[in-house]
C-alpha cells in the first residue's frame, strides 16, 4: 500500500510517500479471512521545508 501526501487539490505532485504493508508487518494478508476489516496506524513524516497548505 502506498501512502502519499499531496498538496490540496493537486494529485500529481507527491510531497512524501512510503510503501507499507496494508496492515503492518505483524498481520500479513496470508493470515486474513475473507471479508475481514483490518485497521492499521502508520506515521508519514512530512518534510520540514514544505509550504503551508
Amino acid at each position: 500500500m502506498a501512502l502519499r501526501l499531496t498538496p490540496a487539490g493537486d494529485r500529481v505532485v507527491i510531497i512524501t510517500e512510503d510503501i507499507v504493508p496494508a496492515a503492518g508487518v505483524d498481520y500479513p494478508t496470508s493470515r486474513r479471512r475473507p471479508g475481514e476489516v483490518v485497521r492499521a496506524h502508520f506515521d508519514l513524516f512530512v518534510p520540514n521545508d514544505i509550504a503551508p497548505g
